[in-house]
């Protein structure tokens, strides 16, 4: 009863953050495993033009720190999660759009692209076109979709989309009155082909909305490496390189088993190709490191917001399975 009552409070609050900035969500869905990495980089565009990335807001970019500092409270774990991240994304599409909600239609578009950019870093695809507008779209691994209200020089109401990969071609006018977009893509005549980031989050196999986070982002040798939602942060972004998992944070920084004993906690590291830092995927999805013979675990399967992962002996249990990057 009081799991419901929580569900219900958190779905009450999406829907008031909804009406409140003039959005509304019609769809969030978790993504599919990695796919094959992209060649293109992230950039930004609409009708025939590329345009440079430019310095997000401030505001912006202050929402965006407060984000990536990872907080320790815990959470509870299955569909308050799944919720709770909707309100999250919501949350930070709100200050996007509250800092340019008074411009023209084509500044609001430009610059709401440019700053969702920067919110994903450049880890999905970001678009949006007018909803009158006439097109195709076929994405795969949307993590958000919803639509925003315009009603500063005149009234439109935008589709949005933040996703993995796919095509659009918009069959009307175009321009940044009408739509825009950012990411990894190539363009062929009316047709925007979005390819997929190097790259993914590495996520609990059975919740894919709970996934491996470096605490508070932190770059610092022996950062503990701990669960937390899915996000889009380089935080929780690993690249598979060799048997190494290298962080998506700056510094050349590697998932390092430590002293590899039983129950000790795993850690970020200098990148040094040593065998702690060597990781076989074996079983149903358990990370087993060359070194000490254990699997990366999840302490009593708790994925509650900072709890910090352990090496154990493997047992192919829920708590040990992952999905790759």
């Amino acid at each position: 009863m009081l799991r419901r009552s929580r569900i219900g409070i958190i779905a009450a609050l999406a829907a008031t953050v909804l009406l409140a900035g003039g959005m509304e969500a019609s769809a969030l869905a978790a993504p599919g495993v990695a796919k094959p990495a992209p060649t293109a980089g992230v950039r930004m565009g609409t009708d025939g033009q590329d345009a440079p990335l430019r310095p997000i807001s401030e505001r912006t970019a202050e929402a965006l720190r407060e984000r990536r500092a990872s907080p320790q409270a815990a959470a509870a774990a299955g569909p308050v999660d799944a919720l709770q991240a909707l309100v999250d994304i919501i949350a930070y599409l709100i200050q996007i759009f509250s800092n340019h909600k008074a411009k023209d239609q084509g500044a609001f578009v430009q610059g709401v692209i440019n700053d969702s950019c920067a919110m994903v870093q450049g880890h999905y695809n970001v678009l949006m076109v007018k909803e009158e507008a006439s097109y195709d779209t076929h994405f795969n691994g949307v993590r958000w979709e919803g639509r925003l209200h315009y009603s500063w020089d005149g009234s439109a109401t935008y589709h949005y989309w933040i996703f993995e990969s796919g095509s659009f071609r918009l069959r009307s006018d175009g321009g940044w009155r009408n739509w825009g977009f950012c990411g990894r893509y190539t363009r062929n005549g009316p047709d925007v082909v979005f390819q997929q980031a190097d790259g993914n989050s590495l996520k609990k196999q059975d919740q894919q909305n709970k996934c491996v986070d470096v605490q508070s982002s932190s770059t610092n040798r022996g950062t503990p490496i701990q669960m937390y939602d899915c996000n889009t942060t380089n935080a929780q972004w690993w690249y598979r390189d060799g048997l190494a998992l290298r962080s998506g944070l700056p510094g050349n920084k590697c998932l390092d088993a430590g002293g590899g004993g039983w129950t000790d906690k795993v850690q970020l590291w200098d990148c040094n190709g040593s065998p702690p830092q060597q990781w076989d995927y074996v079983g149903n999805g358990s990370l087993r490191n060359r070194k000490w013979n254990y699997c990366l675990d999840i302490p009593n399967g708790d994925t509650g917001n900072g709890n910090r992962l352990q090496m154990m002996p493997c047992s192919d249990g829920p708590s040990q399975r992952f999905t790759l990057p």
